[in-house]
C-alpha cells in the first residue's frame, strides 16, 4: 500500500476566501478591470501610482499609423484624397494589447493627449479594433488627459467622452498638408 500524504484539499470555496483574505490584507486587486493606453511610456510610472492594480496600463509610443498618400489614394471622381493608413509597429503592438486584454476588461480608455495628435491616435485605435474584434467596441471610452496628477486623471476618467471628429480630421488635414 503507498503511503497516504495528508495534503489540504484545493476547493473553489478555499479560492474565493483567499482572494477576499488578499484583497482585505493588501488592498490590491488580482484581475485588472481597466485597460488603460496613452501615448508617451514615461506616463506609465505615475500612472501605476494613481491607477494601482486595477488597470492594465500601456503606451502607444506616439503616433501609430503612417499616412499614405500614392495615387491610389486619390479618389478621381469628385477629386477627393482618401488617404490610407497602415499600423506601424508600435500601433500593431498597441492593437495586439487590446485584442488580448480587451475581451478580460469592463472598460478600454483611449487615454491619449487631449490635442488632435492624441484624438487621432485614439480614432486609429477605435477603428483598427472595429476592423479585427467589433465585439469590443461597447467597452472604448475617450478620456482626454491633461495632465498626470491624482485630482487631473481621476477629472478625465469622470469626463469621458466620445471621439471629437472635427480634432481628428483637423489632425488629418494636417497630415496630408
Amino acid at each position: 500500500d503507498p503511503e497516504v500524504i495528508n495534503q489540504p484539499s484545493f476547493h473553489s470555496t478555499n479560492s474565493v476566501h483567499y482572494l477576499g483574505w488578499y484583497m482585505a490584507t493588501f488592498g490590491v486587486r488580482l484581475f485588472p478591470n481597466y485597460l488603460f493606453i496613452v501615448e508617451a511610456p514615461g506616463k506609465l510610472g505615475p500612472l501605476k501610482k494613481i491607477l494601482k492594480s486595477d488597470y492594465i496600463l500601456h503606451a502607444t509610443g506616439g503616433a501609430i499609423t503612417n499616412i499614405g498618400l500614392e495615387e491610389a489614394s486619390v479618389e478621381t471622381a469628385g477629386q477627393q484624397l482618401r488617404p490610407q493608413y497602415k499600423l506601424l509597429a508600435n500601433g500593431e503592438q498597441t492593437l495586439n494589447v487590446i485584442l488580448a486584454e480587451g475581451p478580460r476588461v469592463d472598460k478600454i480608455y483611449l487615454a491619449t493627449d487631449d490635442d488632435n495628435v492624441g484624438e487621432a491616435i485614439a480614432w486609429h485605435l477605435l477603428h483598427a479594433t472595429q476592423q479585427r474584434a467589433p465585439e469590443l467596441m461597447h467597452k472604448f471610452e475617450r478620456v482626454a488627459l491633461r495632465a498626470i496628477t491624482e485630482e487631473a486623471v481621476f477629472e478625465a476618467l469622470d469626463d469621458a467622452r466620445p471621439i471629437d471628429q472635427s480634432k481628428v480630421s483637423a489632425e488629418i488635414a494636417r497630415e496630408v498638408i
